[in-house]
């Protein structure tokens, strides 16, 4: 009697944990197939039985798509909140993220810089692998400017936007982890409206001339370095390219990219016009922002 009890006992634990594997998926495939009432029900149903930060991040996102972002918002501020010490950083960063958009939407930009600081500060503290990316967040910084203009503190919106104006297309479309497409004419636009947004805070701020003036001091400021790095436990040689300019009183590193190789003289025979410092003054030069500046 006491065997057949423990055989039902699992194979009623096997059933119920079926059930709870079969009901986030049905949750997860009624989210995007489109019906986010479904989904919802199921999330919730889901939360009821156990709080997971993943769960309360799926139940914001229908909230997001059937428009009711008050209660989008609870969600996220719920996974912002979260005090288990196995959280998911990344999850967080996103609700960041989804929150400072929801409240530059309703013009709260005060809100919304909140979150796009603090956006920064989990992804920081992770120390995720891609950490020292987190500067090349291109359109936040955008988004995070517009904030400043309009709470009038032009020179916080030029500080913040100045780091990321020196990157070229293709930098960008690699850093923000898209597929490389750098002649599509929509990825050449956003960055060119960047750049025109950046010109206009700049015109606020300065003449014309002294922003001529502080570029042409940023180009003499253009510095290339290699590094040759002995042969590491691998057995490969390395070479670091990195360059940057000064401007505004910031540091810009706009490329910082190393190669390496088990055999010295292929590292020579695999050298390309992207690793010299005349092909990258030259993108310098190339780059929107410089020419908008150029055409002042």
């Amino acid at each position: 009697m006491k065997q057949f009890s423990l055989v039902l006992f699992l194979h009623i634990l096997a059933i119920t944990g079926y059930a709870q594997v079969n009901s986030a998926n049905d949750a997860f495939s009624k989210y995007h197939s489109g019906d986010y009432q479904s989904a919802i029900k199921l999330y919730r149903a889901k939360l009821a039985r156990k709080v997971t930060m993943y769960d309360q991040f799926m139940l914001g996102l229908c909230y997001i798509e059937l428009d009711s972002t008050a209660l989008a918002k609870q969600e996220f501020e719920k996974v912002i909140a979260s005090k288990d010490e196995h959280f998911l950083d990344n999850i967080k960063v996103d609700c960041c993220d989804r929150l400072a958009k929801l409240y530059l939407n309703e013009k709260d930009y005060r809100k919304a810089l909140y979150y796009y600081q603090l956006y920064a500060a989990i992804f920081e503290k992770a120390k995720f692998a891609d950490v020292n990316w987190a500067r090349f967040h291109f359109f936040n910084a955008n988004d995070q400017a517009r904030c400043y203009t309009a709470l009038g503190l032009t020179d916080s919106a030029i500080m913040v936007m100045t780091p990321y104006m020196f990157y070229t297309y293709k930098a960008l479309t690699q850093l923000m982890f898209v597929s490389p497409n750098y002649s599509n004419p929509k990825d050449s636009l956003q960055h060119d409206s960047v750049s025109r947004f950046y010109i206009s805070l700049l015109q606020k701020r300065y003449s014309n001339r002294r922003i001529k003036a502080e570029f042409e001091k940023a180009e003499r400021s253009f510095m290339f370095a290699e590094d040759r790095r002995p042969v590491d436990q691998y057995g490969f040689i390395w070479e670091n390219i990195k360059c940057s300019v000064d401007i505004y009183g910031v540091h810009v590193v706009f490329l910082e990219q190393g190669i390496g190789d088990k055999e010295e003289k292929l590292l020579k025979e695999i050298q390309t016009p992207f690793y010299t410092k005349a092909y990258q003054l030259e993108q310098f030069h190339q780059l929107p922002v410089c020419q908008m500046v150029r055409a002042l």
